[in-house]
């Protein structure tokens, strides 16, 4: 099943940009990139289209360590 993209506005979420989840991790923003496109870190764009990520999904994946085997 592909990753789902939620547009929109989420101005009372606590987003992170691409290179923040990137550094979390000391991983590139490809690789935040490809975990977004492979389902493991859901995806949202923010009114620029740009994409985010929910600070609550990085903290489960954090937690989760499947970033580990992701890479």
């Amino acid at each position: 099943m592909a990753p789902r993209a939620v547009t929109g506005n989420h101005t009372g979420e606590d987003l992170m940009t691409r290179r923040q989840v990137a550094c979390l991790f000391r991983v590139t923003s490809a690789a935040v990139a490809t975990w977004a496109r492979r389902g493991r870190l859901p995806e949202v764009r923010d009114q620029a289209g740009k994409p985010r990520y929910r600070r609550a999904d990085v903290e489960a994946l954090f937690r989760s360590g499947s970033s580990r085997r992701a890479r």
